[in-house]
């Protein structure tokens, strides 16, 4: 039986290179982030595309969800999502307990973070000729207590169900979406666009991102659901 005020969270991830694409350029990582040294991680790859169900206990220490997806000549997409998920979920316990960080609130160490994952990645595309260009979309939700707290930068993007009812929780960083809040095109419109496929930022792609974040507190029954466009394109 759960201690009163106990929060489980059960969940599960896939990825898939669809139909067309001779790569998989995406990853995803669910992490345990009790300390730098006690960690459970999984990771998403062409080779594992599915996990089960599981279940984790949502106490003190965070837990964090995110998807990257790849973009760039060759296989540099698939290193530049990997190096997203990897240095994040490596950096985050690493900033909690570092003296000059400690103080942060949990969305400020996340950004953190990933700023520091885009200047690797970025350095990575200048110094390595097989990477130039590569980039990746990252978004990424961190629990802890009853609170979540969403982070992201291109446009994968972050859900809320609740109560029967879907919600984007994230805005897409896209030059459609731009045309959209100008109100030159409809949404409808955006769908079919020519330049959908643009995105205004990427981890990887210049030497600074702005990374957006919010929050929002967790009710019993809520449904989480991060995606790249591979999916949400199809919605």
């Amino acid at each position: 039986m759960n201690a009163p005020g106990t929060i489980q969270l059960t969940f599960c991830a896939m990825t898939n290179i669809g139909k067309i694409r001779q790569g998989n350029e995406d990853n995803f990582l669910v992490a345990d982030l009790e300390s730098s040294e006690a960690r459970s991680r999984i990771e998403g790859d062409v080779e594992h595309e599915t996990t089960a169900t599981q279940v984790l206990e949502l106490g003190a220490a965070p837990i964090l969800f995110a998807v990257s997806d790849g973009m760039g000549g060759a296989l540099a997409g698939e290193v530049a999502s990997r190096m997203a998920v990897d240095i994040v979920s490596d950096l985050l316990p690493q900033l909690q307990n570092h003296e000059d960080y400690a103080g942060l609130s949990l969305a400020e160490l996340l950004r953190v973070a990933i700023e520091q994952a885009n200047t690797a990645i970025h350095r990575e595309s200048f110094t390595n000729p097989a990477c130039r260009g590569m980039g990746a979309t990252f978004t990424a939700t961190a629990l802890q207590d009853n609170q979540i707290f969403f982070a992201q930068v291109g446009d994968s993007r972050a859900y809320l169900i609740r109560n029967q009812k879907i919600q984007l929780i994230t805005k897409d960083q896209s030059v459609v979406q731009q045309l959209i809040d100008m109100g030159e095109i409809t949404e409808e419109e955006a769908a079919i666009h020519p330049r959908r496929n643009i995105i205004l930022q990427a981890l990887g792609a210049v030497h600074e991102v702005d990374v957006v974040v919010n929050q929002l507190e967790l009710s019993e029954g809520d449904l989480i659901l991060l995606c790249s466009d591979g999916l949400s394109g199809k919605m």
